[in-house]
């Protein structure tokens, strides 16, 4: 994990559990932007703008915070952070989902539920699988989408859009023409562009996201 992210996650544990300040998710997203400009000297801004979500919200794909509508981030709760940056050198694009405690021993919510155990054990599988997997050459981005989809299916669970996405080297963190998906939907219903894109075929060289997901 970049030093930078080591970072935010230690203050806002600081923040919120320790000195049980009201940090928004929105603070939280400044935050970021804020230590990447400081930490790291290739950092030439964002490359897009930073999902910082707390609780339900975390279960909106592509959510948005503003300072003038987003949640506080609350303890006892999950909290998930994607953000990216552009470097002289790279384009990034980072999800991580935690945690934070902050409750009395004890208490029922001190610890993650089950279900979000579980849920969270599933994405973790699909993501190690997809990234463990050696492929042939050529092989199409719907041939690798079951291998990060199928510890959820197991259970009953999908979601609803893709599983990777190619990135740009300081050029657009989305960047076709490859991307890995197309398991969410019968093969009959994938849009011309979907098929596009999980169709075309992934070299050596390609740098593409692994991003499975559940969203209760």
């Amino acid at each position: 994990m970049p030093l930078f992210y080591v970072l935010f996650f230690a203050w806002l544990e600081e923040e919120i559990m320790n000195k049980k300040q009201n940090i928004s998710e929105a603070q939280a997203a400044d935050k970021i932007t804020k230590l990447r400009s400081l930490f790291i000297e290739q950092y030439r801004g964002d490359s897009f703008p930073t999902i910082s979500s707390s609780g339900a919200n975390a279960a909106i794909i592509h959510y948005q915070p503003t300072h003038e509508n987003c949640s506080m981030i609350s303890s006892n709760n999950i909290y998930l952070c994607d953000t990216g940056a552009q470097y002289i050198d790279g384009t990034t694009d980072i999800t991580r989902t935690i945690y934070i405690g902050g409750g009395e021993e004890g208490e029922n919510n001190v610890h993650p539920s089950v279900d979000a155990l579980l849920c969270y054990t599933l994405v973790l599988m699909g993501h190690i699988d997809l990234a463990r997997i050696n492929f042939p050459d050529g092989i199409s981005g719907l041939q690798l989408d079951a291998i990060a989809r199928a510890p959820l299916w197991t259970q009953g669970f999908d979601f609803n859009h893709g599983t990777g996405h190619g990135m740009g080297a300081y050029l657009n963190v989305h960047e076709g023409p490859m991307g890995i998906g197309g398991g969410a939907l019968p093969a009959s219903k994938l849009s011309n562009a979907a098929k596009l894109r999980y169709l075309s075929d992934i070299h050596s060289g390609y740098y593409l996201s692994n991003e499975p997901g559940i969203y209760i």
